[in-house]
This record gives structure tokens, sequence and C-alpha cells, in this order.
């Protein structure tokens, strides 16, 4: 049985890190797989199946205790200090000898992962952005760091294009496997009961509450659509730091009857399915696993044209793609949609004939043809 560890900065409510749940949840009986995690926290982490081992850098440290928690200050600050010099260190203590040792993530897990001390492993680098768009280091550093992976895998083909435009002399170790998807399971959590009043025209959004989500964007728009008395609800599906911003931009937009913020669901799939149209506003992606979940449902898509929903979409035959950073556009599409049932009616048809290429036992057999050295 080959050994695989596979490095993440955690298991918080990403698409990445959802992802990477779905492989190991596919993964773990072929192979004995390990999971280090830069900081041990995170809503996916009662999913990790029992026989992956978890290893970490650091780890929430509360307690009650106020020497305990003095203790425990220390400790973090002295780790915070080690992995500022040597992001590997905590990695290499480990000892054990790996077939293949993976950085599901672009940025801190990929530098672990570059700096292994363990020689004879096969190294794979996993990016799942648009890294013209979006990195978290310079570029020399970034091109050092990836000379030292024997595979690069981008989880589409613009994200690729991306990558070779940064690193050219990449190109013959980088290739592309999407995002592997249950649909089996999507269809079966879909059908999970909730309250949801259909009153109107529901729009439904799902990720992180962060910049690039373009949730500003989305906020805006809704806002001219108020204006013009149309009756409907947008619903977003997510938490981060933007939280606060978003709840007072609606506030002082008089916007509470046309937006409510659910949070984090561990279970989106129900709103999901009960929506009218699925809504992806994000300024860059890399794949999008949530349009290619929506379109699993059904859903008539709206998306910014930005790298994974283009590709999905492929450039806006199976959904409306609206120029990136373009409110009215992001406006008018939803008001097309929300006005005309005719269209909804078509663009559902259209996900339905699409979600043929999201499938996951031929993602599943490339994921294994790449471990089994094919």
């Amino acid at each position: 049985m080959k050994k695989i560890r596979i490095t993440i900065d955690n298991l918080a409510g990403g698409g990445a890190e959802k992802v990477l749940i779905n492989l190991l949840q596919k993964l773990n009986r072929k192979y004995e797989i390990d999971l280090f995690l830069i900081t041990k926290s995170g809503v996916y982490l009662k999913e990790v199946p029992s026989n992956v081992y978890i290893d970490y850098n650091f780890k929430a440290l509360f307690s009650n205790h106020f020497i305990e928690r003095i203790k425990n200050s220390l400790k973090a600050r002295v780790k915070d200090k080690i992995y500022s010099l040597d992001k590997s260190f905590f990695y290499n203590l480990n000892k054990k000898k790996y077939d293949y040792e993976i950085a599901f993530l672009e940025g801190s897990s990929t530098e672990v992962v570059a700096n292994s001390k363990n020689k004879y492993s096969k190294k794979i680098a996993w990016v799942h952005t648009d890294l013209l768009k979006h990195r978290t280091m310079d570029i020399e550093k970034e091109r050092k760091l990836y000379s030292k992976f024997n595979e690069i895998i981008c989880v589409s083909n613009h994200s690729k294009d991306s990558l070779l435009k940064l690193y050219p002399e990449y190109e013959d170790r980088t290739k592309v496997i999407y995002n592997i998807i249950d649909e089996e399971d999507v269809l079966i959590k879909s059908k999970e009961k909730v309250v949801l009043k259909k009153d109107k025209i529901i729009l439904v959004t799902v990720g992180r509450l962060i910049n690039a989500k373009g949730y500003d964007l989305l906020l805006n728009a809704i806002n001219n659509l108020k204006n013009k008395n149309i009756d409907f609800k947008l619903l977003i599906l997510g938490s981060g730091g933007q939280e606060n911003v978003l709840k007072k931009y609606i506030e002082e937009n008089k916007l509470q009857e046309y937006v409510e913020l659910l949070g984090f669901k561990k279970n989106p799939y129900p709103y999901m399915r009960k929506a009218d149209i699925f809504i992806s506003s994000s300024r860059y992606e890399g794949f999008s696993l949530v349009v290619s979940e929506a379109m699993l449902l059904n859903k008539p898509i709206i998306a910014t044209d930005c790298t994974g929903p283009k590709e999905i979409l492929n450039d806006g035959e199976y959904g409306i793609l609206v120029p990136l950073e373009d409110v009215n556009s992001l406006e008018n599409a939803m008001e097309s949609l929300i006005l005309d049932k005719n269209k909804r009616e078509v663009y559902s048809e259209l996900s339905k004939r699409r979600k043929k290429i999201f499938n996951s036992e031929n993602v599943l057999k490339k994921i294994e043809e790449l471990l089994d050295g094919k």
C-alpha cells in the first residue's frame, strides 16, 4: 500500500478544503494517507476519515485556567517564531518515508512540502486558483518552490494557462484534473428539509465572505434592483472577514427584505436546490466548486467571467457570464432571469446537459493513475 502525505493550511469552509475531504473519503481505503495541517482547525475536521492520521503545526490552545493560558501563549509564541524561520520545521519532525507528498493548496502548503527532507518521495502541488490574480509570495520565490515538484496539478485549463504564463518552464510537469465532486452525495444532501419561504424568486450564492468573492459588487447590483421595485430574495451562505461590512451595507441601504446572510452552512445543498437562480460574483477563482454543484442541481447560473466559471460555463454557452467588476451587467443578468421564467427554464436545461463533464469516476481514475505512476 503506497504511503501518501497531504498538506493543507487548515480545514476551514472553503472549496479546496471540501474537495480534499471528498478525495480522502474516496482514496483512504486504497492508500495509507497522513494529513498535515498547518493549523489544526476548521469545520471539516470531523469529516476526515478515522484511518487518516492527522499531524499539525499549530492548534487552538484554549484553557479556563490562568496559568495554562500563560503556558499556551508562550508555547504558541515559540512555535510562531520557529515557523517564521522555517515553515517546514515541524513538518520535517516526522521521519516516516512517503511515496508521495502533496501540497493541496498554493502558498504556505506548497512552501512546506517543497522543503521536505524526504528526498525519495514524489512531490505533487495542487493549484486551486488563478496565480496571475492571486499569489501569496513573490514570483521568484514561487518559481523556485515549484521547481521542486515532480507534478503540478491545476483544477482548470484556465488555471493552468495562468500558471504557465508565469512559469512556462514547467509546462512538461503541469496537467489539469478537475475537482472531484460526489454527485450522489450532493443530491442526497439536497433533499434535507429546510424552512424556506417561497413567495418570491429566490437567488442564492455560496462562499466565504471575503473580497475575492465580490459580494460588495453583488449587493450594489441588488440595491439597484430594489430601486426598480423588483420582488426577489437573495440568500448568502458563508462566513468570513467581510461579514460586518456586508451587514452594514444591507442596513444602510435598507436591503433586509431583499438579502439574508445565513452564515456558513455545512450542507448548503437544500438551499441551492430550492433556489431559482445561482450566482457567483467572484473576482477570481481556480475552478469554482459551488458553480459545479449548482449545475449538478440543474440551477440557472449567473457568474462573473473569471477562471473556473468561464470554463465550466464554456464561455457563456451553459450559463450567463458577466464582465468582472461590472455591477450593471450583473444587475441586468439577474433582472432578466428574475422576470423571465422561460429563460430560467432554458438555463436550467443547459445546466442539466453540461453537468455530464463532472464525472467523479473519471476524475478519481486520473488521480489514481497519478498516484500509481501511470
